[in-house]
């Protein structure tokens, strides 16, 4: 999906309504909380807070956080955007609501008022889970929020390398590199999600947010993105009438037309099949 970020208006779309599993961009809603929570005063960026035992038991993807030691809000959102690290999520999660559990109903809460309607989270950090679905649409909705509500913040999105204690970590999120303009903003990855990105891409006026799921490799992810960038930035000059993220959650040839589908794209490591949300389909770890 490339979606006009000033307008909302869509400048392309295919299947933007399917339900797939997020993987690492439930990182994006996690960013928000922590987001607001600064804004509102409840945090600051160089609050140090502790690392609990959950947090460092965490799987997949991760900085290696250990229990007792601290780290500030600022390296807990770099964590999240370049590491995309699972223990940094639950250390955020708890710093904002105190518990994963709180939090995530707190995600859940936050992605119904912004109209992310067929989004369901289930964890803070994007490790599968079988109920934990979003859309196209509704991630196009969370990143404009993102830009639209913070753009103090937003700069952080485009950090390539931060350093912890001893350890430099460096994103593996190189869009911006391969696309003029591209501001980075999120990637993720489980087998059944596919290699997914959203990302900003500003050329002169232009100011596009685009949302990719399911591809197969990373590079193929990059690839096709860039090719309907490339398309839409030519496409969005033209004076026609265009739906908008709020018409196009009821337009049926995207999906599932404003229901939650029953069935879920899964991608199981490249080969294309469907699982429902609610089986006991057992998901790979994040990577």
């Amino acid at each position: 999906m490339i979606v006009d970020l000033k307008t909302t208006e869509v400048i392309y779309a295919d299947n933007a309504n399917l339900p797939v599993y997020p993987a690492s961009l439930t990182k994006l809603m996690t960013i928000y909380l922590i987001f607001e929570a600064i804004q509102q005063g409840k945090l600051a960026f160089t609050d140090q807070k502790i690392i609990s035992v959950r947090a460092q038991r965490q799987t997949g993807s991760k900085m290696g956080l250990r229990k007792g030691k601290t780290i500030t809000i600022r390296e807990l959102i770099l964590g999240l955007i370049i590491r995309s690290a699972n223990d940094a999520a639950i250390v955020a999660a708890e710093a904002v609501a105190g518990s994963e559990q709180a939090f995530v109903w707190a995600m859940n809460q936050r992605a119904s008022v912004l109209g992310m309607k067929d989004t369901v989270f289930k964890n803070a950090s994007g490790l599968p889970d079988p109920q934990q679905v979003t859309t196209a649409r509704d991630m196009a909705v969370l990143a404009i929020a993102l830009k639209k509500r913070f753009p103090r913040y937003f700069h952080l999105f485009s950090e390539k390398q931060f350093r912890y204690g001893k350890r430099l970590f460096k994103t593996h999120n190189y869009f911006p590199q391969k696309f003029t303009g591209a501001v980075g903003m999120k990637t993720g990855f489980t087998c059944d999600a596919g290699y997914n990105l959203v990302t900003l891409v500003n050329r002169g006026k232009q100011r596009l947010i685009g949302v990719i799921f399911g591809e197969s490799t990373s590079k193929k992810r990059d690839q096709r993105l860039a090719e309907l960038m490339d398309m839409a930035l030519l496409d969005s000059q033209k004076k026609v009438k265009r739906k908008t993220l709020d018409r196009i959650r009821h337009d049926t040839s995207q999906g599932a037309g404003g229901k939650i589908n029953k069935r879920t794209l899964a991608l199981s490591c490249g080969r294309p099949g469907r699982v429902s949300p609610s089986s006991s389909h057992s998901l790979s770890s994040s990577l």
